[in-house]
């Protein structure tokens, strides 16, 4: 599956498509998923927990930059993985990445019913999605850039002086 989504999106992907190329049987495929979306979403949650660990392990160890430093790492040793995620991603894994790193972020003040979200929630998705951008830019281009320049730009955007209650 992820060959099949490095070369084309999702929507155009068939089960049939999958099965070939994987060379097992249509029942073998629904066995295990009921669908290509199903599939996809299970990919994501294996990236997903990945992610997760590399935070877990950083927040033990060190910090923002031992976390990036890990996360740059493994997207390198997992360009394939990380590159299919990224292109047939959706707002579902959008979601579940923010979901993710919002554990890591300082805790937000309960919203007050009167707002749809405070200045904080803004800011905490500007910068996970920041992030993301810069990686997602950069694996789609080959992760050609320098693994040094990658992780600086990470850095210098959570060292911004706007999210720096956030972290």
């Amino acid at each position: 599956m992820v060959e099949l989504l490095q070369k084309s999106d999702p929507e155009s992907l068939m089960i049939d498509d999958l099965v070939y190329a994987a060379d097992i049987n249509k029942s073998t495929f629904y066995l295990h998923y009921q669908s290509i979306d199903q599939l996809i979403s299970a990919i994501e949650d294996r990236l997903i927990s990945n992610v997760s660990s590399i935070l877990y392990g950083a927040r033990e160890s060190g910090g923002l930059e031992e976390a990036f430093n890990a996360l740059i790492d493994w997207i390198l040793q997992n360009k394939k993985m990380a590159n299919a995620v990224l292109r047939s991603s959706t707002y579902r894994f959008n979601w579940k990445i923010e979901n993710l790193v919002r554990q890591f972020l300082k805790p937000l003040k309960p919203l007050k019913r009167n707002k749809i979200a405070d200045e904080n929630t803004f800011k905490q998705g500007a910068f996970i999605q920041a992030e993301v951008a810069i990686l997602r830019i950069w694996i789609a281009d080959g992760c050609h850039f320098d693994r040094e320049a990658i992780l600086n730009q990470c850095l210098s955007v959570a060292k911004d002086s706007c999210f720096a209650d956030l972290l």
